[in-house]
């Protein structure tokens, strides 16, 4: 009977050493993922990366050269004759005829300003790409393409009615599909940035709600001349806001 007793016993601490060294072995099997995982999260969650601060350092010299054209534009629309009305025509809000030398250099304006700000804004959009947004950076991005190239063509048949040639009925449609991209865009910006401070918040708001109304208005003609000159000052104002926004981030010694 204890010869019984002790077989039984053995056994079951057989069965208890097994059931330890399976128990170990899942944890063994599971703690590697974990740690692996760990890191992967930690980078995600990073504020900024080093990489990403590369990007908002050229983002803010690109839009800070874009908010200096954006100034241009207001000195030109005061000092040359026929400015004011070449200005928001090459913005397609106008249609007119204006000095030659007035045009090509509103024309010569209106090619770098789609460049440094169009460039800027998409490396502010790619700074701030992650696993989890990536689709949202694509549909920026994509955005951005669509109102360079519409601005463009818009451009090359503004000039052509500014110096007196036929106006083509396409001209106004693509400015339309400008301004709405850059509306998107704009919104879809908002909603992937780091809000960090007040200089964050006040970005947040004005790409989410002050821009896109601001452009709304001004393509559909709501307050005339003054309202498009009141959009018009806005516009240079925001791109300063993103600009020292995108210095900020990228000087930020917090950041990670």
């Amino acid at each position: 009977m204890a010869k019984k007793a002790s077989k039984k016993k053995k056994k079951l601490k057989t069965v208890g050493t097994s059931s330890a060294l399976i128990a170990g072995s899942a944890t063994n099997s599971i703690t590697p993922n974990v740690v692996g995982v760990k890191p992967v999260l930690e980078k995600l969650t990073q504020p900024i990366s080093n990489t990403s601060k590369d990007l908002l350092q050229t983002a803010s010299i690109l839009l800070a050269i874009a908010t200096g054209i954006a100034v241009l534009f207001g000195v030109v629309m005061l000092m040359l004759p026929g400015g004011s009305d070449a200005v928001p025509a090459m913005g397609g809000v106008l249609q007119t005829t204006a000095p030659l030398k007035t045009t090509q250099i509103v024309f010569f304006l209106d090619i770098l300003f789609p460049i440094t700000f169009g460039a800027g804004f998409a490396l502010l959009a790619t700074a701030f790409q992650s696993r989890g947004n990536r689709p949202v950076v694509r549909m920026i991005l994509t955005a951005l393409l669509f109102v360079v190239l519409a601005d463009f063509s818009e451009n090359a048949l503004v000039f052509k009615a500014l110096t007196g040639g036929e106006t083509h009925t396409v001209q106004w449609p693509l400015t339309v599909v400008k301004y709405a991209m850059l509306g998107i865009s704009a919104v879809l910006l908002s909603s992937i940035i780091l809000v960090q401070g007040t200089l964050g918040t006040v970005v947040m708001i004005f790409l989410r709600f002050v821009f896109p109304f601001s452009i709304a208005a001004l393509v559909a003609g709501i307050g005339g001349r003054v309202g498009g000159d009141v959009v018009g000052a806005i516009f240079p104002v925001g791109l300063l806001l993103l600009a020292v926004y995108a210095n900020g981030l990228a000087a930020d010694k917090n950041g990670k």
